[in-house]
């Protein structure tokens, strides 16, 4: 599937995809959340790993995505 740039727009401003990547940071949150709390072991290593993935995919953006305001940012608050 193949998107322009005003099907990107409305999919990025779209409730479920914000849904998305708020599920995604607070996940992150989370799992920051249980590093800190754990001795350096294998799951330490899982923890970041996941972390780094849930963070590759709340920020990422297109080229354009930078420059135009019309593309709101995914997260908008932090539910901590």
């Amino acid at each position: 599937m193949i998107f322009n740039k005003a099907e990107y727009i409305d999919w990025k401003n779209a409730p479920v995809t914000k849904a998305f990547f708020s599920a995604c940071k607070e996940r992150e949150e989370e799992l920051v959340e249980r590093l800190v709390g754990s001795t350096e072991n294998d799951s330490s290593f899982w923890l970041r790993g996941n972390i780094n993935a849930y963070r590759e995919i709340v920020d990422f953006r297109v080229d354009f995505e930078e420059e135009n305001e019309d593309v709101e940012a995914p997260i908008t608050q932090s539910s901590g």
